[in-house]
């Protein structure tokens, strides 16, 4: 066999072997590396919203130490009221319990026993439901409405009056502190304060007496609670 033949069986060989083995492997590409960035940990949102509950707490302790729930438990406030309807003057509410209440006196009494008397707890519709539900009925106070508490009339604004002065006319529910008429939106959050004077009538505009024909009451210095 001469070389050059030698060479050629040689050479097929190798290509054969080649071919059993398989095809040349390449290089795998490398995975690209992670790009830097900013990650919150876990624990992070969770010191947020306990920040935030404790925030909020002492938010509400501060504002009830400064007085955002006035009046609170410990004070004691007198509120001189009376009651015009058809421009006849109603007598004063009968005695009833409670840390918003009255001896009969017709002076309102404000010095909350409990949380719920507290603040907004103390307004002034809230004393007329407070009374409603002790003589068993009425007590509702609004810029719209009036139903005075023990009794079944009720009046709204547009109602003829039936009797008193100003029977035949139409009236409105009217509130007046210190001589000053209440805006609606007003009445509904008013609370009074200690030494306020409260009109409350039902008559036709113009009509009520805003100075009354005689003077508020007054607490006494022995009268209690």
């Amino acid at each position: 066999m001469s070389r050059r033949e030698r060479r050629r069986r040689e050479g097929a060989g190798s290509s054969a072997a080649f071919w059993r083995r398989g095809s040349l492997k390449t290089r795998r590409p490398r995975a690209p590396a992670p790009r830097p960035g900013f990650h919150i940990p876990a624990w992070v949102p969770v010191l947020v919203v306990v920040a935030a509950v404790m925030a909020i707490f002492l938010g509400l302790v501060v504002f009830r130490e400064a007085g955002g729930t006035s009046p609170s438990i410990g004070d004691h406030w007198h509120a001189p009221y009376e009651v015009w309807l058809c421009g006849a003057k109603e007598p004063p509410l009968p005695a009833f319990p409670g840390g918003v209440h009255t001896h009969g006196d017709g002076i309102i009494h404000i010095h909350p026993e409990t949380v719920a008397e507290e603040g907004r707890g103390a307004r002034l519709v809230m004393f007329f439901q407070y009374a409603g539900r002790a003589l068993g009925k009425g007590g509702v106070l609004g810029p719209d409405v009036f139903q005075m508490p023990g009794s079944d009339k009720v009046y709204r604004n547009g109602d003829v009056c039936q009797e008193g002065p100003y029977a035949g006319q139409a009236g409105v529910v009217q509130v007046y502190v210190n001589g000053r008429r209440l805006l609606p939106r007003e009445l509904e959050e008013y609370i009074p304060r200690d030494g306020d004077r409260v009109l409350i009538a039902f008559a036709p505009e113009g009509a009520v007496p805003v100075t009354p024909t005689a003077p508020l009451a007054t607490p006494s210095p022995t009268a209690g609670g």
